[in-house]
């Protein structure tokens, strides 16, 4: 039987939960530190736009990797599918696993490389 982690994404998306209610924690205990840093003796506003950029930019990166995470935990779900079926002799291997995961892509494009030799 092969053995893999197969919540690996859903982990790391715990994880990133956790460590962004951390953070949010940390940011509310030292709102007046922020403040007095970025906001109050700023004598011009690029400061305040160059880390408003920086932010909206991780935040924009953390939602892509989470959907990102989404995508290969529904691809981690469907490669278990296909050992699960593998490992139960099952005919054909693909039975409920989505047409459009690698897995099952991959399996097909192993098939048409057998029969054409």
């Amino acid at each position: 039987m092969i053995n893999f982690q197969s919540n690996f994404s859903r982990s790391v998306i715990f994880r990133m939960i956790v460590a962004s209610i951390a953070l949010v924690i940390l940011l509310l205990l030292s709102r007046n530190f922020i403040y007095d840093f970025y906001l109050r003796d700023q004598l011009t506003p690029t400061g305040i736009v160059i880390n408003g950029g920086i932010i909206l930019l991780f935040l924009t990166s953390m939602v892509v990797l989470i959907f990102n995470l989404l995508r290969y935990a529904h691809e981690e779900t469907m490669l278990m599918r296909f050992v699960r079926n593998l490992d139960e002799e099952r005919s054909p291997l693909t039975a409920g696993v989505d047409t459009d995961s690698i897995i099952h892509q991959r399996y097909d494009s192993i098939l048409e490389i057998s029969r054409q030799s």
